[in-house]
């Protein structure tokens, strides 16, 4: 199944799909470019009880939009949208500053379960000079 979730004039709206020989149709209606999530639910392998699900961020707007997706959404190919190709290069900048958090949260993580509260503390100057480093950069673009 694939779903695609947005916000539309304040209310949240999901719909729902089943692909037809690997490809689905949405119709979202929006006034602008808008936030979304595209979300596959795979049915669960042999060995898993629970359904495997993957999602990637993108953007809506007015118009006819084309999603290719070959082996994971994350992977997908969004065209037909300006906003999704800036919000793209948007995302291309943001890259290494999500990495550098996201190994910054795994250690918080490390450390809350360890009951560090100063280790956990020590971190919050690396989270601020990401941000901060991260912030530059946008600026300069």
């Amino acid at each position: 199944m694939i779903y695609l979730s947005y916000s539309a004039s304040g209310e949240r709206v999901t719909d729902s799909t089943k692909p037809d020989n690997g490809k689905f149709h949405f119709t979202a209606k929006v006034e602008e470019p808008t936030p979304a999530i595209l979300m596959i639910r795979f049915a669960p392998a042999a060995e898993e009880k629970r359904p495997h699900v993957q999602r990637t961020q993108l953007l809506v707007e007015p118009g006819n939009i084309s999603i290719v997706v070959q082996d994971s959404p994350q992977l997908a190919k969004v065209n037909g949208s300006n906003s999704q190709k800036a919000f793209e290069v948007l995302q291309k900048h943001e890259k290494p500053y999500n990495v550098k958090e996201e190994v910054l949260s795994n250690r918080y993580r490390e450390y809350y379960a360890a009951t560090d509260t100063a280790a956990m503390k020590n971190l919050e100057d690396e989270f601020n000079n990401v941000s901060k480093e991260a912030e530059a950069c946008n600026s300069r673009e």
